[in-house]
């Protein structure tokens, strides 16, 4: 697999999000369109990746762990 980096369209893996400590810490009703969707990365910091989706909603950091390649 690819290394993601900035500009990678990238889909969130509901299997790894699921359950992981960042979901703990926060609402774990996880919106569809993050799995469903394509998200473009913004910026990478460390492990996290800024992603933004094409929908009118806010970007979102997520783990890298978190993230796969958006099929073409």
């Amino acid at each position: 697999m690819a290394a993601l980096k900035k500009g990678s369209l990238v889909r969130v893996v509901r299997d790894k999000i699921e359950g992981s400590v960042e979901a703990t810490a926060s609402d774990q009703r996880f919106p569809d369109y993050i799995f469903e969707t394509d998200g473009e990365i913004l910026s990478i910091s460390e492990d996290y990746a800024w992603v933004k989706f094409a929908l009118p909603v806010a970007n979102t950091w997520f783990k890298l762990d978190h993230l796969e390649a958006a099929a073409k």
